[in-house]
């Protein structure tokens, strides 16, 4: 299997360049995550020697598979170019051009001390608008999340003296939840004055409150169901 039991990174890959992770990201029991230089991938690599769509990483009953998906330059599994789905484990070398694809976690394996280099798609410009007499204090009554359908960690965040919280599949997110249509911040809890704001931030699926899709800023009530991806996080 390409991950440790009970790890609190199973699931999560890392793209490489160089012994520096450029990207990471999450693959699940049923995901399949595409890597290209297209803007219709959940992974994109800026880079001349990826084709739109290049490869593609899922998980089927606990183990990883790669393919490649047609690419100008192929994809190599421990040196040689596949050409059907092959199935893999933290023991075999991945590359796709110049880069590596590597588990965070895998089968006893180590790695080398990577420097990290964060891709964030969080833009601070998006946060509701702070009215001029606001005076910075917090004073949201103790609220909770709580995950009620789906798969994300941890299950119960408490909101106490959080500013912003952010939610997605990034390893920066207070929440995260795996899954290739989930963005890398898809959305954030915003405290100001004594309300809690959701507003969301990418993903290819909508964020939703109540079956809903949000597509500005929502006061958030008690009770209130957050729809991320396939999970369901309650707002208590």
């Amino acid at each position: 299997m390409g991950f440790v039991e009970g790890s609190e990174i199973m699931g999560q890959w890392h793209v490489i360049l160089n012994d520096r992770i450029l990207h990471r990201f999450w693959v699940e029991e049923g995901d399949m995550v595409r890597i290209g230089r297209g803007n219709m991938v959940d992974v994109t690599l800026d880079n001349t020697a990826i084709s739109r769509q290049h490869a593609s990483i899922e998980m089927r009953n606990g183990k990883y598979f790669i393919s490649d998906l047609k690419s100008t330059n192929g994809t190599r599994v421990n040196g040689k170019n596949i050409t059907e789905r092959v199935p893999v484990t933290g023991a075999d070398r991945i590359e796709i051009a110049k880069f590596r694809l590597v588990p965070a976690a895998g089968s006893g394996d180590t790695y080398p001390p990577y420097a990290m280099v964060l891709q964030a798609d969080f833009d601070p410009a998006s946060l509701p608008q702070t009215p001029a007499d606001f005076d910075g204090t917090v004073y949201v009554a103790s609220r909770y999340l709580i995950l009620v359908e789906g798969q994300a960690v941890p299950k119960r965040l408490s909101l106490k003296d959080m500013a912003v919280v952010k939610i997605g599949k990034d390893d920066a997110c207070h929440i995260r939840v795996p899954g290739g249509q989930i963005g890398k911040i898809q959305c954030c809890i915003v405290a100001r004055g004594d309300k809690h704001y959701l507003v969301h931030q990418s993903g290819w699926k909508r964020t939703t409150i109540n079956g809903k899709k949000v597509d500005q800023e929502q006061p958030l009530r008690k009770g209130d169901a957050i729809g991320v991806g396939t999970c369901k996080i309650r707002y208590e």
